[in-house]
C-alpha cells in the first residue's frame, strides 16, 4: 500500500511538473505561431486576414476579396506546422456588401445621379443662297506616324517570349526560389533572384507567364497541392508588387505530380520542390 502512494503522489508531481514546463512555454509557442502564420499571409499577399492564438488552436478573420482568396489563406494555416485547429470566421466582401445593402439596415442610401441636361430648343438659320464656286481638288493629308508602343514593349517583340524564356530557364538554372518549410513565405534570400526574374519578364511584355509550383513526394498529395498553389501563387504575388501585370500572371500548383528526380533521395526531393515559369506568346 505504501509503494502505491509513493507511485501516485511521484506521479502528481510529474503531471505538475509538465504542467509547469507547458505554461511556461505557452507564451512563447504562440508567439512563434502567430509569426509564422503572420509570414505566412504576407506572402498570400493576404493584409485583410488577422488571427487570434489560443495555443495552438488559430481563428482566422476578415473579409476575403473572393473564395479562392479564403480557401488559400484557410489552406495555409491549416498547414502550418504547430497548428491544431483553425476556426474560419472569413466572410467574403461580397457577401458583406449584399448584407449592408439590404433594405433592413436603412443605413445605405441610393447613389447619386447626375439629372440628364434638358435638350435645347433651337431655330431654324435662314441662309443666304451662295453662288457657286469652282472645285478645289483636295489636299493630302500628310499620313500620321505608327503609334508608338506602350511602356512594357520592346524591340523585337515577335521573338522577345522565346528570348525572354531563355533568359528566366538561365536565372533558374543557377538558383532556385526558397520557401519556408512546409510554407509559401518566400524566404528573403530569394528576393534578388525574384527581381530579377521580374525585370526579365518586363523583356516580353506581351506573353503570358505560366507560374507552376511542385513539391516532392513528402506528405499527402492533397497537403502537396495546396503547398504547391500557394507557393506558386506566393511568387505571382511578389510580381505584381514588383510591376508585372497581372493579366500577364497564371498561378498554378502541381504537387508531386510532376518530378524531375528521385524521390527517394534528399537530393532528388530537394530538386523535385521548384517553382517553374512557362512563358507563351500573346495570341494574336
Amino acid at each position: 500500500m505504501r509503494i502505491v502512494a509513493i507511485v501516485l503522489a511521484g506521479l502528481v508531481a510529474l503531471a505538475g511538473l509538465s504542467w509547469a514546463c507547458v505554461a511556461r512555454e505557452a507564451p512563447k509557442i504562440e508567439s512563434e505561431l502567430h509569426s509564422s502564420v503572420a509570414t505566412a499571409l504576407r506572402a498570400l499577399d493576404a493584409s485583410w486576414a488577422s488571427v487570434a492564438i489560443d495555443g495552438r488552436d488559430l481563428t482566422l478573420t476578415g473579409e476575403a476579396p473572393n473564395e479562392s482568396a479564403r480557401q488559400q489563406a484557410l489552406a495555409m494555416a491549416n498547414y502550418l506546422q504547430g497548428v491544431r485547429i483553425v476556426h474560419d470566421q472569413v466572410v467574403l466582401i461580397s457577401a458583406s456588401t449584399d448584407l449592408a445593402g439590404t433594405k433592413d439596415t436603412g443605413t445605405i442610401e441610393p447613389a447619386e445621379v447626375s439629372p440628364s441636361p434638358k435638350p435645347i430648343k433651337t431655330k431654324p438659320i435662314k441662309t443666304k443662297p451662295t453662288e457657286a464656286r469652282p472645285e478645289v481638288p483636295p489636299v493630302a493629308k500628310p499620313t500620321p506616324a505608327a503609334p508608338t508602343e506602350a511602356a512594357e514593349t520592346s524591340p523585337g517583340n515577335v521573338d522577345s517570349a522565346a528570348s525572354c524564356q531563355r533568359e528566366i530557364d538561365t536565372l533558374l538554372a543557377n538558383e532556385r526560389i526558397h520557401f519556408m518549410a512546409a510554407s509559401a513565405a518566400i524566404e528573403s534570400a530569394s528576393y534578388p533572384l525574384l527581381d530579377a526574374l521580374a525585370e526579365a519578364l518586363r523583356d516580353c511584355p506581351k506573353a503570358t507567364v505560366h507560374i507552376g509550383g511542385h513539391t516532392d513526394s513528402e506528405g499527402t498529395s492533397h497537403f502537396n497541392e495546396m503547398l504547391s498553389a500557394t507557393r506558386a501563387e506566393a511568387v505571382r504575388n511578389y510580381l505584381i508588387r514588383k510591376r508585372i501585370s497581372p493579366n500577364r500572371l497564371v498561378a498554378q500548383g502541381f504537387g508531386s505530380q510532376q518530378p524531375i528526380a528521385d524521390n527517394t533521395t534528399d537530393e532528388g526531393r530537394s530538386q523535385n520542390r521548384r517553382i517553374e515559369f512557362m512563358i507563351h506568346r500573346e495570341t494574336p
